[in-house]
């Protein structure tokens, strides 16, 4: 039976696990005691035992009660965090799974990691917020996001502002953002844009086009061309002779994003480029690029086919002309054979 574990339980935590069982009806309501794990390093044994014991699905009163007793654990979310614990598709079933037992526990994750009171690195941030990206929508997460946006690590606060950009329209948080010094987070902000059809969202958009670093105007051309902007093929072009080779780079990489095949021919003299960057770039830009259409047969050309198929001789004409001799015929008749709707026969004729 599978468990929340995701895996076979270590020794320490199968000699937890008879402690974990006699669950106190207490600790559902304040976490599990100290008293368990105080001769451990940290509670992750304690936490391991109790998730190999949560079957799935986590319908039992057992499971449930170990579920309380985890999400009330201060230590717990943290935990999660450490990438050595959980993939992200194992965390992303132990989030989902205990959503069905607190509806607000995304939220509460998400606070707990914007706390100051959270220890863990910026991966451990990073591993937990790529699940809530994809796990948590609406406004549920915006506070702690907004926390985020100032986190002193500036690939967490360039994610945080792109998860909240995505969660909520604010003209206003857009325009202050883009006044920040990290070029990751401004181009992200950039990114939370595409696709929005709005007078506010165009002009953010081209204002970026003037923006000092390569990665957020490629994002607004990006964005641009979502849009239906008739000036962005032309502006990418123009990018990809940029003097610089970050910016040229870049050009690259949205004409892939934007999949028009005009681009086709210079991304194919960008794999001359002598910045190894831009070769690179361009080479991946090529390889996702859809492949080339191929164009249908004129009219005439069609109707000229089929009087040419018309008029050819059937294979048993041409056999008989070549003295191919006939086959041996079956001792059973053709609608001996019955045909079922998967697409496999039997013999025998049909029962009316």
């Amino acid at each position: 039976m599978p468990t929340l574990l995701c895996r076979p339980p270590t020794h320490h935590e199968q000699a937890l696990q008879d402690s974990v069982r006699r669950i106190d009806p207490q600790w559902t309501r304040t976490g599990f005691p100290c008293s368990l794990w105080q001769d451990l390093p940290s509670p992750d044994a304690l936490f391991g035992a109790a998730l190999s014991l949560i079957e799935l699905p986590p319908d039992s009163r057992l499971a449930r009660a170990l579920s309380k007793a985890l999400l009330t654990s201060s230590e717990f979310p943290s935990y999660l965090s450490k990438p050595v614990n959980f993939t992200r598709e194992q965390l992303a079933l132990v989030c989902r799974t205990l959503l069905r037992v607190d509806p607000q526990f995304d939220a509460r994750l998400a606070s707990a990691l914007s706390g100051d009171s959270f220890e863990t690195d910026a991966a451990g941030v990073l591993h937990v917020l790529a699940v809530l990206d994809g796990l948590s929508s609406g406004g549920r997460l915006a506070m702690a996001l907004s926390r985020l946006q100032r986190n002193g690590s500036s690939a967490i606060a360039s994610k945080a502002a792109l998860m909240f950009g995505r969660r909520v329209s604010n003209p206003l948080w857009v325009e202050r953002q883009m006044g920040v010094k990290d070029a990751r987070t401004r181009a992200n902000v950039i990114e939370t844009l595409w696709g929005v059809n709005s007078a506010e969202a165009r002009k953010s958009l081209r204002a970026a086009l003037h923006d000092p670093h390569q990665r957020v105007v490629g994002n607004a051309l990006v964005g641009l061309h979502l849009l239906g902007d008739p000036e962005v093929a032309g502006r990418l072009r123009e990018m990809a002779a940029h003097p610089d080779s970050h910016f040229r780079a870049a050009a690259a990489w949205a004409m892939g994003r934007t999949g028009d095949r005009s681009h086709v021919e210079s991304l194919r003299a960008a794999l001359d480029d002598s910045n190894a960057g831009v070769r690179a770039s361009a080479a991946h830009a090529l390889a996702v690029f859809p492949p080339e259409p191929v164009p249908a047969p004129e009219q005439g050309q069609v109707a000229a086919e089929v009087v040419e198929a018309a008029d050819a001789p059937s294979p048993a004409v041409l056999e008989a002309e070549a003295g191919v001799p006939e086959p041996a015929k079956d001792d059973m008749a053709d609608d001996d054979f019955a045909f079922r709707l998967d697409g496999s026969f039997m013999r025998g004729r049909w029962r009316r």
